[in-house]
């Protein structure tokens, strides 16, 4: 399944539904279901040393590298925890309680809405042109979430 980008029904896209499972675009409601996940290829020189783009550079083809675990973790087992550590506004004070809920989250709001829409007007015609700024507008979408869920809270 190709999912177009709005307002342009001749653009193929890769499929939206691996990383927008029930039409979702971002993490801060639950449940959360996605398809977070990048494949890299990497190109070295013939020789296995780094080097700038040339014609000649072959597949990386490392002797060891990291593996997904396809079993269940045991006990002692090597693991990675990776993400954003979060952080606590528990003890802000009511000046920055009021700043946010009247200032900053309405003008960001405001931001990223017009943000959003400039990257739609400027990129109706234009398959390439979207598929350039498709990550950052879902960016902007996911963080237009939380602030909307935070000025609504």
């Amino acid at each position: 399944m190709y999912t177009s980008h709005k307002g342009s029904s001749h653009r193929l896209l890769p499929p939206l539904s691996i990383g927008k499972y029930g039409g979702d675009t971002d993490n801060w409601m639950w449940p959360r279901h996605t398809g977070d996940f990048s494949f890299l290829r990497a190109y070295v020189a013939p020789d296995g040393t780094g080097k700038r783009y040339d014609p000649a550079n072959v597949l990386l083809s490392p002797i060891v590298w990291l593996k997904v675990a396809k079993t269940d973790l045991k006990e002692g087992d090597m693991t990675f925890v990776i993400g954003y550590p979060g952080f606590t506004t528990r003890y802000r004070t009511s000046n920055s309680a009021d700043w946010n809920l009247n200032i900053n989250y309405p003008f960001s709001i405001k931001n990223y809405k017009e943000i959003i829409a400039l990257l739609h007007e400027v990129t109706k015609d234009d398959p390439e042109g979207w598929l350039k700024v498709a990550s950052m507008e879902n960016g902007l979408a996911n963080v237009l979430k939380n602030n909307e869920g935070w000025l609504q809270g």
